[in-house]
């Protein structure tokens, strides 16, 4: 393997956490094909209303083009919680998440649009108009990132992430 593959942008991300996105299908290069597939399963999100709302896209969403389809299998003990494997884009769980992301960006201040899940599928992480990174499973909401990369930081490391409380502050 060349040394490129194991940090296709280096400083970009801690090693550890590069090589980690590098195995799951990270590589700036192959950024054209990322794009579409996010761009279906972005249009299949739309297409998929909820009970009272419905799913629509933002710019925000162009950074999450960059890692769709990149699979993270990792699953141990992190700094401060469980490292889950996590997968972007993957429209397993995600599609049909309107009404519950509409809801949480009513309580945060910003839209929603799912990005992929978390665990085996019991979490869902999501994207805010501002960029912002969340995960929502049983036990509640929470915050992972102020960007993208941040919340893939968090992810890969098991960085402590921060319960949305009821106001939408965390």
């Amino acid at each position: 393997m060349e040394p490129r593959a194991l940090d296709p942008e280096p400083g970009r991300f801690p090693p550890e956490v590069a090589r980690e996105l590098a195995a799951g299908g990270w590589d700036p290069a192959t950024r054209a094909e990322r794009t579409e597939g996010a761009r279906r399963m972005q249009e299949a999100a739309e297409g998929i209303p909820g009970q009272q709302f419905r799913q629509e896209r933002f710019p925000a969403l162009a950074a999450a083009e960059e890692f769709h389809g990149v699979t993270s299998y990792r699953s141990s003990p992190g700094a401060a919680q469980l490292v889950r494997p996590f997968d972007i884009g993957s429209p397993d769980g995600t599609l049909y998440l309107a009404d519950p992301l509409h809801e949480l960006g009513e309580l945060v201040g910003a839209r929603m649009f799912p990005l992929g899940r978390e665990g085996r599928a019991e979490g869902v992480l999501a994207i805010d108009e501002r960029g912002r990174v969340f995960a929502l499973d049983q036990g509640g909401e929470w915050f992972l990132g102020q960007t993208l990369d941040e919340a893939l930081v968090a992810l890969v490391t098991g960085l402590p992430a921060a319960r949305v409380r009821d106001d939408g502050t965390w």
